[in-house]
């Protein structure tokens, strides 16, 4: 793990859960997982891309925009889904032209169906179904009708990062 990682003992997930939102801690929540994010511990980075959704703070959308090319599936996959719950902080206006949602545009390409499904979710959630429409009319038949079978369903929930997690959806 690197040095940088150990930094902030306290952004474990076990003892970091309950104070993700408390912008008074110094450095603030944003800070701390992003310096988690260039640990070598895979299981590190996918706990800060976690944590950065649950931070409720926009500017957790640049940390999270760097590693949604990440190379691990896991920490892609929890990027995204953090980017999708920065909606309930009202990040909207944020991501319009942001790299998270040319990120998000990219994972629609990813080889592995979980991730292409839960970009394409986090694209329609943030009203960007448009987004999905143009990808689907460039890619193969098969991806294009997967695409296509995506935005004719619900958004689906999110696990809870704690109890009465309230950004599932």
């Amino acid at each position: 793990m690197s040095r940088g990682a150990l930094a902030y003992p306290d952004t474990f997930p076990r003892s970091a859960w309950g104070y993700t939102r408390l912008k008074r801690l110094s450095p603030p929540p944003v800070e701390r997982y992003t310096l988690r994010l260039r640990a070598d511990n895979t299981t590190v980075r996918v706990s800060a891309a976690m944590a950065l959704g649950d931070t409720a703070d926009p500017a957790a959308l640049d940390p999270l925009s760097e590693v949604l090319n990440d190379p691990s599936t896991d920490v892609r996959l929890n990027a995204i889904q953090s980017v999708r719950r920065l909606h309930h902080a009202g990040a909207a206006s944020v991501l319009d032209s942001h790299p998270a949602e040319a990120g998000l545009v990219g994972a629609i390409g990813d080889r592995r169906p979980q991730i292409r499904d839960a970009a394409a979710q986090a694209l329609m959630l943030w009203e960007r179904s448009e987004l999905v429409r143009q990808v689907a009319a460039t890619v193969d038949t098969a991806l294009a009708e997967a695409l296509r079978y995506t935005l004719t369903r619900a958004v689906d929930p999110l696990p809870q990062t704690w109890p009465g997690d309230g950004t599932t959806r």
